[in-house]
């Protein structure tokens, strides 16, 4: 069984690099997103069966969402900022990011692949918190609400795997999909 996740990878910006540094001042007790693991989550698999895998890869190929743009714009906290455990980057978008992942789900759930419950909602993880009420968190996140982070290109999406360790995720490609050019 392979533990694996579809995703759009984000690049490493100064800006988000900043962010972390920033949170990572506070005495809170946290867990950044190292910045090669940096990405959008379209659809998570969990365990999945390697002979599933090929399957899924071959069918991703069939993707007819072309290439796009979308911003990285703003911050919050998961379930909200008055309990955070979660740090995440906003996703400002026109749509095109969001039809990308009905068509990976749509897919998915083709190959018998369980739908998901909760209503999409791009963003950013960027840490994770471990302490309960964390100190000094509110505010840098306040701060960093307006912030644009960058402009993302979409060109390719990454059917991932993922290998849990006292250390964090490690996480490899196992297929890597090309969207064609608008």
């Amino acid at each position: 069984m392979i533990r694996a996740f579809i995703a759009v990878e984000v690049p490493d910006f100064p800006a988000i690099r900043d962010f972390i540094g920033d949170l990572k001042k506070s005495p809170a007790r946290l867990k950044a997103v190292e910045p090669e693991n940096l990405h959008i989550t379209l659809k998570f698999l969990g365990d999945i069966a390697e002979e599933k895998v090929v399957e899924l890869a071959d069918a991703l190929k069939s993707i007819e969402t072309p290439a796009f743009y979308f911003e990285l714009r703003s911050a919050g906290a998961f379930p909200d900022i008055r309990n955070p455990k979660v740090i995440w980057v906003g996703v400002k978008e026109d749509g095109s990011l969001s039809s990308l992942q009905r068509e990976v789900e749509e897919i998915c759930a083709s190959l018998g692949f369980e739908r998901e419950k909760r209503e999409f909602s791009p963003h950013l993880t960027v840490v994770r918190l471990k302490d309960r009420n964390p100190k000094g968190i509110r505010p840098v996140v306040e701060r960093y609400s307006e912030v644009h982070f960058g402009t993302v290109e979409v060109k390719e999406i990454k059917l991932k795997k993922s290998i849990l360790t006292p250390q964090g995720p490690i996480y490899s490609d196992i297929a890597s999909v090309t969207l064609r050019h608008p």
